[in-house]
């Protein structure tokens, strides 16, 4: 569970600042292989807002009720700030995603000897591209000394991905100087390459659909789990039929007979230059048509912390990019976590939601990667090995082409289009490219271009050489050939990791770390396409067969399986295989140890009623004591039972010792603190018959190990004493709610029969009373001096004059009559002034015309005593008129700092006290214009003279 969330500031690419208390509220946006983005609201003057001093480095973590944890993708940096000028006690500062630091960095420096000054990257893997500009990036310097993020570091390398999975495909890559780093590794994850992630100040990257886009079967986002659970469709892309222009008159088109036929006919239109193969055309239709088949869907979920004691949690239970179940939606029964939001309120309350995106949204990103681009080569090369076939032919008339890649996709049916890049070649006017095929080589195309598109099989092999040709036609040396496979976008199946195997009372236990081995033997995560881990044993060194059916014996994730129903005694062999989502097996895999042997139970097992053991599945248990490490159980009954974990849906025992309990039905008839022994008991809600016990209510409860002292208590018929202080009384009654008494006495306070009382002191932080009397006691009574009361029409009044030598308020006094004094002073000495400044220009008041009124308080007075005017009564006088300013219009006039608010920012009244600023500026431009007036007048006159 995520309980609650935290600020700590870094001094950029540095050290730990501190944690910062004074932040309110926090928001954060995280989209899928994007930069993730923050709100924070600060108390300016909070305890440790200083630290969040611009420039800042700023880390989100999150409270799992263990520790605080930074999840990836919560590093941002604060690079400005919001805040209002008159009120200066809050702060808004805006977050972006540390990885927003990729464009502050270019790929700077061209390949060699390119005439259009690009940097081209032949057929190498996403991570030896990035590897490669990153490293220069950091290495850069110039007479500053100045480095680009000194401080970020990558575990990925030209080989393997931040997981140690090999990387499956080459990518031809062209990129300007002055194109960013941030726009490389977007380029990379747009074309399907790569899947990425900030780690705090470390760049993770893994092959597309795997790490992040695992397939979580052991969660689900329910209904019940959420606060809200939109889902909003959109009709307006869809279409039935769409055409495509290419190339020189190029067109193309395709009806989609599975769009809805609600709308009739509905046209689209997708145009690409230089495209003059159907095969191509064909991708583009897909892309335009497959989406809009049926209705544009977006779901949201929306969470609040708690809600739910089985609820997920982002981060912990699932991530960014992960295939989560969701409570069936149409055809929608699994969504993708495409951006996860999360928010923590002024009053610490955490809520959240996820963006989650269907299969069908997934198809169209895998068919937009396909189009998009198609002339860069990217996803070339394939690893592929070159074919035995002869390398060059007749005498070498041009230099040979180098860096040809070639990438084959698959369309529909039988269709694939192909495409083929390489570098010019010295000599060359023109080029041949020739396809093997049926054991010989044919000419494909002649072109004057360095890349060219062409229709090919939808399956196997496709394999490709190019040569130069010079003026006179003569070819040149032949390239050595490409051999790639038709990309249909299978991944293929690996080997898991090894199990380990134990075996006790006649089960062998298999335990597996949840990974797979990447083609070099080095453990890596699982592919997307994974569905679960068969696991089966035999009794010989054999591996079984391909064929071999297993029913039970199976995992979802990594974690423990038993596998029983062997004969004791036995020596076997166990074996594991992964199988796809398509129910295609992998191969076998071995164990460690690859063998074992079935151990019977024996009498240091099972020994009369008491059981010990390390795993015990089963559906009903009766023992007289039990002691298991791990018990999974339907229903379990018993005199003493004890477990480090339990998993049981009824329980049923006289003396239960349990570190740790997940039970489905818990029912008690009473527990007593004899019955329950624990060193620390920790609840999130209490009920006791039926009623649900507030936390706070029992803080200053006492306990028998920590008693409370409430004074010394007793009572009869006629009194009733707690402490110091005293009840008497003639009749009480506790039901109806009635108290009369002669004299009502509670320590040195005295109450008597009329409702009168009296307080020789009073010290307290707040005191209520409808009549405050000040004076001197007279019997039962006050004989008061002086008495404010309080009306509820017309607020708080005081019957006397009031003189004070000095009187102080923090607050606003409000008088309706006249307040006069003698010497009247507002502070406003040097002092008193703090960062004083020039006064900007106030002149704007002669703009704004003031009014002549009748105040409020006065009118509502007269109201109160005279009613409202009409024919049966003669009119009454009104309060005289005032004249002033309307706050408002000084306000929509720019002259706010005449204008006094409230802590909730709403208009209180006009600074009269302020005004002669502006009028002594009014005055002071005129004077100028007046002496300006004088000069040219005495010119004038000067002129007249001569």
């Amino acid at each position: 569970m995520i309980e609650k969330l935290r600020i700590v500031a870094y001094d950029v690419w540095g050290d730990r600042r501190g944690v910062v208390p004074a932040v309110s509220e926090i928001s954060v946006v995280q989209p899928l292989n994007g930069i993730p983005t923050g709100d924070l609201v600060v108390a300016a003057q909070g305890i440790n807002a200083g630290l969040l001093a611009l420039p800042c480095e700023v880390g989100v973590e999150a409270w799992d009720g263990a520790a605080w944890v930074e999840y990836p993708g919560m590093r941002f940096l604060i690079l400005g700030s919001d805040a209002k000028l008159e009120d200066g006690s809050v702060l808004s500062l805006k977050m972006t995603g540390i990885a927003a630091a990729l464009d502050w960095a270019t790929v700077w420096e061209e390949t060699p000897g390119d005439a259009d000054c690009k940097r081209i990257f032949p057929a190498q893997p996403p991570g030896q591209i990035l590897h490669a500009l990153l490293a220069a990036a950091q290495t850069r310097r110039d007479v500053t000394g100045l480095a680009w993020f000194p401080t970020l570091t990558w575990n990925f390398s030209g080989r393997h991905d931040s997981v140690g999975q090999a990387w499956p495909r080459n990518a031809r890559c062209t990129f300007n100087r002055s194109d960013t780093l941030g726009k490389v590794v977007e380029w990379l994850a747009e074309k399907g390459a790569i899947d990425w992630r900030m780690n705090r100040r470390r760049l993770e990257v893994y092959v597309a659909g795997t790490r992040m886009a695992r397939r979580r079967d052991d969660i689900r986002l329910r209904k019940a789990f959420s606060t809200s659970l939109p889902v909003s469709e959109s009709w307006q892309e869809i279409t039935t039929v769409a055409r495509f222009a290419g190339d020189e008159g190029f067109l193309v088109e395709q009806a989609s007979p599975e769009a809805v036929r609600s709308l009739g006919r509905v046209e689209r239109w997708s145009e690409q230059g230089n495209v003059k193969l159907k095969q191509t055309a064909r991708l583009y239709l897909d892309a335009l048509l497959k989406p809009g088949a049926r209705p544009a869907v977006e779901y949201r979920r929306e969470w609040a912390a708690g809600a739910h004691v089985s609820q997920p949690y982002p981060w912990q239970d699932y991530n960014l990019g992960d295939w989560v179940p969701i409570d069936p939606y149409k055809d929608d029964i699994e969504l993708r976590v495409v951006e996860i939001q999360l928010k923590q309120d002024a009053q610490g309350q955490i809520t959240g939601a996820e963006v989650l995106g269907t299969r069908i949204q997934s198809l169209v990103e895998k068919l937009a990667r396909r189009t998009t681009d198609l002339s860069s080569g990217q996803m070339g090369g394939e690893n592929g090995k070159p074919a035995s076939i002869e390398q060059r032919e007749g005498d070498p008339l041009t230099s040979i082409p180098t860096g040809l890649v070639v990438t084959v996709t698959q369309t529909e049916g039988h269709r694939g289009a192909g495409q083929a890049s390489w570098q010019p070649c010295e000599g060359a006017v023109e080029y041949e490219l020739q396809t093997y095929d049926d054991g010989r080589w044919g000419t494909l195309r002649i072109t004057q271009d360095t890349g060219v598109e062409f229709p090919t099989r939808n399956s196997g092999e496709v394999t490709v050489r190019v040569r130069g040709l010079d003026q006179q036609g003569r070819g040149g040396g032949w390239c050595p050939p490409v051999t790639v496979k038709v990309d249909t976008s299978e991944v293929i199946i690996p080997r898991p990791t090894r199990l380990t195997l134990d075996s006790r009372l006649g089960i062998i236990t298999t335990e597996w770390d949840g990974r797979a081995l990447s083609p070099d033997g080095y453990p890596c995560g699982l592919p997307w396409n994974v569905d679960r881990l068969e696991i089966a044993a035999t009794t010989s060194s054999a591996s079984p067969a391909y064929s071999t059916p297993i029913s039970k014996t199976q995992l979802r994730r990594g974690g423990v399986a038993p596998l029983g129903g062997l004969q004791a005694g036995t020596q076997v062999w166990v074996w594991s295989r992964i199988v796809d989502r398509n129910g295609k097996p992998g191969a076998w895999q071995q164990s460690t140890p690859s063998s074992i042997l079935v151990r019977r139970v024996e009498a240091s097992d099972l020994d009369a009623n008491n059981i010990s053991a390390n795993t015990a599945v089963m559906g009903i248990l009766t023992a007289g004591i039990a002691k298991i490490l791990q018990l999974e159980a339907g229903e379990i009954s018993g005199v003493v039972a004890q477990f480090v974990k339990a998993i049981i849906k009824q329980l049923d025992v006289e003396d239960a010792n349990i570190d740790k309990l997940f039970a489905m039905l818990f029912e008690a008839h009473k527990i007593t603190a004899d019955m329950l022994s624990v060193a620390y008991a920790e609840i999130d809600t209490l009920r006791v018959g039926g009623y649900k016990i507030d936390p706070e209510a029992l803080r200053n409860m006492g306990t028998i190990n920590n008693p409370v002292d409430y004074g010394s208590t007793s009572m009869d018929g006629n009194s009733f004493n707690v402490g110091s202080s005293r009840l008497t009384s003639d009749e009480l009654n506790v039901g109806s709610s009635r108290l009369t008494s002669d004299e009502l006495n509670v320590g040195a306070v005295k109450i008597n029969s009329w409702g009168n009382g009296w307080i020789p002191r009073c010290d307290a932080e707040r005191f209520a009373t409808e009549m405050l009397s000040l004076g001197e006691q007279n019997g039962n009574s006050i004989s008061g001096r002086y008495s404010i009361s309080y009306d509820g029409w017309q607020g708080v009044y005081c019957n006397t004059t009031f003189k004070a030598g000095g009187l102080a308020s923090e607050s606003t006094i409000y008088a309706s009559g006249a307040v006069m004094a003698s010497d009247f002073v507002k502070n406003s000495s040097r002092a008193s002034k703090y960062d004083p400044e020039p006064v900007r220009d106030l002149t704007a008041i002669m703009r704004v015309e003031p009014v002549a009124y009748r105040p409020q308080a006065l009118m509502d007075r007269w109201r109160q005593q005279f009613g409202e005017a009409g024919p049966s009564r003669p009119v009454k006088p009104l309060p005289e008129r005032q004249a002033g300013w309307v706050a408002e219009d000084l306000e929509a006039a720019g002259l706010g700092i005449f204008v006094k608010h409230g802590e909730d920012g709403e208009i209180l009244g006009v600074e009269y006290d302020a005004i002669p600023v502006a009028l002594w500026q009014v005055l002071r431009k005129q004077q100028a214009q007046i002496e300006a007036l004088e000069q040219r007048l005495a010119a004038a006159e000067s002129g007249v003279r001569s």
